[in-house]
């Protein structure tokens, strides 16, 4: 690798220092996002929301009171009831409801399962920004540091006449153009910087990072799965499959109460069922008919999500592939050469056999690739975490 070959030569040697790797910012953040603290107690929530929404209907007590005198006006008194009823669904209308439920909470969680994995795949990317951009820093360090070993050279190489006044300019210039872009690549870096602290707040200070333990830099597998993301289209088209079910019944629950009646002199002990039938209902054909047709609809949206996301996935992976041959083809024999000459030209200049306009060309013709590869770098980290997160599986957080 080109990066290998510059911090192993004397002219571009780095020395990098390490702190954190993205294992620990993940398992920080883990702990101490509010995201994740929240989906650990997610499932705990929404199982106790279940026990309610499947506990059923309370118990109801009914109660009156009055006056009562008979026609003659021979007498009167007080008239009291009571009573007690209760509501109760049969078990086919608990099973619906249940399946209604735990539809609802699988698809509760796996929206905050997703919203989490995107999250840690965005960390996971301005982790490999962060290690690419303080890289591409380093190097224009380099080079700044090689053209300012070089002024006293070029100082008195002007005094005794040996280079034009227009070479010392030009020197100058490259020494200032440098320098401009040093100080805009390290402002960048300090902002992808601070992107990666802000995820963490003051929960965690990161210093250094190791940067030593990127993605390797090559094509992920194909044909990504992306079950989970059909997982959960299929939950929310089988949502109101409790209205299919029902149409093969025909009553869901019942209503019971009982009653005690003190009427005068009269005592009076109650009890009525009540049974709503479902069939009675004039639109229930045409609920049937649609429900069937919903069916049809489910069926050609679940084969139409497969053919959208395999090509939003085709799509992003010839992307990434072409930004990976790309660096490939640049990174080869085109930029080792141009190190080659890069080291050839400044020990020629040393021994007075190269010009000081050479080194400047050379100096950017090499910064030219180096650049470009960096910058194809990030490109491939950026376009592969999108890769993975349009999948959303999360294989790499297990």
């Amino acid at each position: 690798m080109l990066l290998k070959l510059l911090l192993s030569s004397g002219v571009f040697s780095v020395a990098l220092l390490a702190d954190i790797g993205y294992v620990q910012l993940l398992e920080n953040y883990k702990k101490t996002n509010p995201k994740a603290l929240n989906f650990a107690l997610e499932a705990e929530v929404i199982q106790a929301q279940k026990k309610m929404q499947t506990s059923g209907t309370p118990y109801e007590v009914f109660a009156s009171l009055g006056q009562a005198k008979d026609k003659l006006g021979t007498r009167s008194g007080l008239e009291y009831s009571f009573g007690v009823g209760k509501t109760f669904r049969m078990p086919h209308a608990n099973e619906i409801i249940k399946s209604v439920v735990n539809k609802e909470t699988k698809i509760s969680l796996l929206l905050k399962e997703e919203a989490l994995i995107a999250d840690m795949y965005a960390l996971l990317n301005l982790y490999h920004q962060a290690c690419v951009q303080r890289e591409t820093v380093s190097l224009y360090k380099q080079f700044s540091l090689q053209l300012q070993e070089l002024q006293n050279k070029n100082d008195r190489a002007y005094e005794l006449g040996e280079i034009s006044k227009k070479d010392l300019i030009l020197w100058h210039l490259q020494q200032r153009r440098i320098k401009l872009e040093f100080e805009q690549k390290k402002s960048e870096r300090l902002r992808i910087f601070r992107m990666l602290q802000s995820k963490f707040g003051s929960r965690l200070k990161i210093k250094n990072l190791t940067c030593n333990d990127l993605y390797d830099f090559e094509l992920p597998r194909q044909n990504r799965s992306f079950e989970n993301l059909l997982e959960m289209k299929r939950l929310v088209l089988s949502r109101d499959k409790h209205e299919f079910q029902s149409e093969e019944y025909w009553f869901h629950e019942a209503g019971v109460e009982l009653f005690y009646d003190n009427e005068l002199d009269t005592e009076r002990y109650s009890a009525s069922v009540s049974l709503p039938l479902e069939f009675s209902v004039a639109h229930r054909k045409s609920m049937a008919q649609m429900n069937q047709l919903k069916k049809l609809q489910d069926t050609n949206e679940i084969t139409a999500f497969k053919i959208t996301k395999k090509k939003e996935l085709q799509a992003a992976y010839v992307t990434l592939a072409q930004i990976y041959e790309s660096y490939n083809s640049l990174e080869g024999p085109i930029s080792e050469d141009a190190i080659t000459l890069m080291d050839l030209t400044l020990t020629a200049y040393g021994v007075g056999e190269s010009t000081a306009i050479e080194v400047i060309t050379v100096q950017q013709y090499v910064m030219d690739i180096l650049m470009q590869l960096q910058e194809q770098k990030a490109d491939f980290y950026r376009e592969l975490f999108n890769y993975y997160t349009l999948s959303i599986t999360g294989e790499e957080f297990r």
